[in-house]
């Protein structure tokens, strides 16, 4: 008679060094399922942060564009004039819109208050307001 090897013998544990048995296996995927349960929404909410900053990036960069054109230009476009601007994430929408800058009931004919918008997919992304001042030429200086 042959005994069996003591890894096989009937009421004995396996040698250790077998593996995982079907239990240990299930067990660890719970475990696992578990941690990724957790992790995923996060990972997710990562995702769109990171998406809305670099949308909010293009869109402040696209208004101060548009404000050093102004800037820039004698001609201006009217009041209400909106613009397609191609920017990494997409398609940007502009809005321009400005009229003569009055402070307390007094007005100054030099000044206007500007306000640019930047949407993307019909939301407003990014919105600036300054005031842009004309100066005097140094020939229409009084004496």
């Amino acid at each position: 008679m042959t005994a069996e090897p003591p890894s096989t013998a009937p009421g004995r544990r396996r040698d250790s060094r077998a593996g995982f048995s079907l239990v240990e296996a299930i067990v660890a995927l719970a475990v696992l399922a578990v941690i990724l349960g957790a992790l995923v929404p996060a990972f997710a909410q990562n995702l769109r942060t990171n998406t809305d900053s670099e949308k909010r990036t293009a869109a402040v960069a696209i208004a101060q564009q548009e404000v050093d054109n102004l800037r820039a230009s004698s001609n201006w476009p009217s009041s209400g004039t909106t613009r397609q601007v191609q920017s990494g994430q997409g398609t940007y929408e502009t809005v321009l819109n400005y009229q003569r800058y009055c402070d307390g009931g007094t007005c100054f004919d030099g000044a206007r208050i500007v306000t640019v918008e930047v949407r993307f997919n019909d939301r407003t992304i990014y919105e600036v307001e300054t005031v842009f001042t004309l100066l005097d030429e140094v020939g229409d200086q009084p004496d």
